[in-house]
């Protein structure tokens, strides 16, 4: 649950857009702002709260108090969508940088992290901020979201695996009626 200083600093930033608020935390669980993600489909805006720095925390989820495997990616929503699709096994914690950056973030720096995943988005951006992190740190390795060759991010492989599997519902609901919905769309 956001904080009174986060919905203060939402009010003072967009206060006329709907949009959802993820608080920002250091590795110590202090809040240090919020990351704002609009929900208007007509105008998508993404944008950290008045006096949020993105060196001193960020939105992060993580299953292990002292986590050792991270995935970083460029914001809250696919933050979210990574945590359910990753490999539990395999990540420890998924941090959202608020944005491409080719620079680790210093409070990620705290953290005695083994290795990290750069899950930035599948574009030019995300290519090259993640290769400045490899080329930085021998930790970092690159895990570029790749559902079907043609999604962007995490959330775009999320909402496919959703949409697919409410199409096999719907097409096990339907039964034979199927085929003859089938039969009447192309000779009726």
């Amino acid at each position: 649950m956001p904080s009174s200083a986060a919905l203060t600093r939402w009010a003072g930033t967009r206060a006329a857009e709907p949009g959802a608020l993820f608080t920002c935390r250091n590795r110590e669980r202090r809040e240090t702002g919020a990351e704002l993600v609009g929900t208007r489909p007509d105008r998508p805006f993404r944008a950290m709260t008045t006096g949020s720095r993105k060196a001193d925390g960020g939105f992060w989820i993580a299953r292990k108090t002292e986590p050792t495997t991270a995935l970083l990616v460029e914001g809250a929503i696919d933050a979210l969508s990574a945590w359910i699709l990753a490999d539990r096994t395999q990540i420890d914690i998924v941090i959202s940088t608020a944005g491409a950056t080719g620079r680790m973030p210093e409070w990620i720096g705290g953290l005695q992290l083994e290795t990290v995943f750069c899950g930035y988005d599948a574009d030019p951006v995300g290519d090259q901020a993640a290769e400045m992190l490899e080329a930085q740190n021998p930790t970092v390795r690159r895990m570029r979201p790749d559902g079907d060759g043609d999604v962007k991010d995490w959330n775009e492989i999320l909402l496919r695996q959703r949409a697919r599997a409410l199409y096999m519902r719907d097409c096990a609901t339907m039964g034979d009626w199927s085929v003859e919905i089938v039969e009447i769309e192309r000779f009726g």
